[in-house]
């Protein structure tokens, strides 16, 4: 556990860190002005939900949100195919540094999801996977592509499916 969270401080940028202390004033102005209008409980109440909620939910989204916006990638898959004689399937990719940081790491998820007729259950299908597989892609340049080609197996559906792949990557 303290492992970990060893790691988890040493992957973070000067920008988490500024981000981290950002939201963390932010939530310490608010419980300031919270206990300057104690005499208005429902106001002071209302304050303080509002920043324990910038506390928490505002580490999360801001920090997703901030990696997202620093570390764009996109990846495009170029083809599906179900095997014939084995139970699998290859996905060929490519994945894109759009970001203007070299990536040491990209953690690239396929996940293939059933097709169905109705657009309803199509979409409660979409975070319901049939099968999922990862790969790490190490020292992706700026502006550079990679080619990814992943085995899915075993993959035993026989229905129509298809197929969805996203990477998050960082930068050390």
């Amino acid at each position: 556990m303290l492992q970990s969270a060893k790691e988890l401080l040493q992957g973070f940028l000067l920008y988490d860190y500024l981000l981290f202390g950002a939201i963390f004033l932010v939530a310490l102005l608010l419980l300031l002005v919270t206990f300057l209008l104690r005499k208005r409980p429902f106001l002071a109440l209302l304050l303080f939900m509002f920043g324990a909620m910038a506390l928490v939910g505002g580490s999360y989204f801001a920090y997703d949100y901030l990696h997202a916006y620093l570390f764009k990638s996109r990846v495009e898959i170029v083809e599906t195919k179900k095997l014939t004689f084995t139970k699998a399937v290859v996905l060929k990719a490519k994945l894109y540094n759009d970001s203007k940081f070299d990536f040491s790491e990209c953690k690239v998820e396929a996940t293939l999801h059933k097709k169905l007729e109705n657009r309803y259950k199509n979409l409660l299908q979409s975070y319901k996977y049939i099968a999922k597989e990862s790969i790490i892609i190490k020292d992706l340049a700026q502006g550079g592509v990679e080619d990814i080609k992943l085995l899915i197996e075993p993959f035993s559906y026989d229905g129509e499916f298809y197929a969805k792949m996203e990477a998050k990557c960082r930068h050390f």
